[in-house]
């Protein structure tokens, strides 16, 4: 059993290119309006607890700004496409 103990939102951390994307053709075919769970393991230190998780979310915080699409939202056009 997982007992989710925490949940956060992590953001560029710098500022991104504003717009929409197109998604090319071969990726309009799969279905991107399910959720892909992620699940992440690892060993539990009680003294380092809250510097691992912050470690993380600076990581991607920076990584996010190089994969801005990645930090996106999926939306569709009038024309149907995603």
């Amino acid at each position: 059993m997982v007992t989710i103990q925490a949940s956060y939102n992590v953001t560029p951390n710098e500022v991104t290119p504003n717009g929409h994307l197109w998604l090319s053709d071969i990726d309009q075919t799969v279905r991107f309006n399910l959720h892909t769970p992620l699940i992440y393991i690892y060993k539990q230190n009680q003294n380092q607890n809250n510097k691992i998780i912050e470690t993380l979310k600076n990581s991607l915080s920076k990584i996010l700004v190089h994969y801005y699409p990645v930090a996106g939202r999926y939306s569709y056009t009038k024309g149907g496409r995603i």
